[in-house]
C-alpha cells in the first residue's frame, strides 16, 4: 500500500483513436488526446489521531503529494469511504462529506475505484473483409494485418493569459486513415489493374462471426495509395494499401462502426 500513486486527468478529450489487428492476436484499441488539468495523489500516514472530524494531518514530508480535488481513503481496511480533498493547509487535508475517525499512523491512500470489465477480447483471426469497387464485383482479401485511425484534429486552447489550465478546444478537420496488409492473389491484382475503371471503393471489415459478438467497420468510400510489394526470398508476396476514407454525405460518414 505504501507504493500507491495516482494520476488523474480532468477534462480528458480523445483526439486520435486507432483500431488494429493481425492474425493470432486480439483486436486492439489505442487512444491519445489532451486534458485540461491534472491531479497527483500520493500516500502517507496520519500524523495524529482524529475522531469525527473532516481534517486529517499527513506526514510533513508528504504534504505536497496531495492535490486539491484528489480522492483519498483513510485506513481503507476499516473504512472504504472515498473522500474528496477540498482544501489543504500545509500538512492538513480538509475533505468533504462524512466526518472520519482514524488512529495515529493509519494509512492515507489514493482512492482507486474498482474497475468493471465485461465481455471477451475480439480475436484477430475471426472475421471477413470485403472490397467492392464501384461497378465491379466484390472480392475478399486475405489480410495479414490492418489498422484504422480516426484523427479529430482537435487543438487545445492552452496559451491563454491569466490561466494555468486549458479552458476549451477548437474542433479541427477530421481524418480517417488506415492501412491494409494482405497477400497478393490473382483476383486482387486484377482488380487493382482495373482501378482506373472505378471511382470509389467500399470496404467492410467484420471482426468476429457469432451474432451479438461482431464489430463491423464500414468504409463506404476510400481513396487508396500504393506501396511497393514486399518480395521475401522464400515467402508469400505481401501488398500494403494505405488509404484515406472519404465522406459520402453529411455528418461523420467516413467510418461507421456497428456492433451486431
Amino acid at each position: 500500500t505504501d507504493g500507491i500513486l495516482h494520476d488523474t486527468v480532468l477534462g480528458a478529450i480523445p483526439n486520435t483513436v486507432k483500431f488494429s489487428g493481425s492474425g493470432g492476436e486480439p483486436v486492439k484499441v489505442s487512444m491519445d488526446g489532451f486534458g485540461s488539468d491534472y491531479l497527483f495523489t500520493g500516500n502517507s500516514k496520519a500524523s495524529a489521531a482524529g475522531t469525527a472530524v473532516n481534517v486529517v494531518p499527513v506526514q510533513t514530508e508528504d504534504q505536497d503529494s496531495f492535490a486539491v480535488g484528489s480522492y483519498i481513503t483513510i485506513d481503507a481496511a476499516t473504512d472504504s469511504t472515498f473522500r474528496k480533498v477540498t482544501a489543504k493547509t500545509a500538512a492538513s487535508l480538509t475533505f468533504a462529506g462524512t466526518a472520519g475517525t482514524w488512529a495515529l499512523n493509519d494509512p492515507i491512500l489514493a482512492a482507486l475505484p474498482t474497475g468493471t470489465h465485461g465481455g471477451s477480447p475480439l480475436s484477430g483471426s475471426d472475421g471477413t473483409v470485403t472490397w467492392t469497387p464501384s461497378g465491379r464485383a466484390a472480392i475478399s482479401l486475405i489480410l495479414k494485418s490492418w489498422e484504422i485511425s480516426v484523427d479529430n484534429g482537435i487543438k487545445m486552447i492552452e496559451d491563454e493569459a491569466l490561466r494555468e489550465t486549458s479552458s476549451d478546444f477548437i474542433v479541427g478537420y477530421r481524418k480517417v486513415t488506415g492501412n491494409f496488409s494482405f497477400l497478393a492473389r490473382k483476383d486482387w491484382v486484377r482488380s487493382m489493374a482495373h482501378r482506373n475503371l472505378f471511382t470509389a471503393v467500399d470496404v467492410a471489415l467484420t471482426i468476429g462471426s457469432a451474432a451479438g459478438k461482431r464489430f463491423v467497420f464500414d468504409l463506404d468510400k476510400i481513396e487508396g495509395g500504393f506501396q511497393a510489394p514486399e518480395y521475401p526470398e522464400a515467402d508469400e508476396v505481401v501488398l500494403n494499401f494505405p488509404f484515406t476514407a472519404l465522406s459520402t454525405g453529411t455528418g461523420e460518414a467516413e467510418l461507421k462502426i456497428t456492433a451486431n
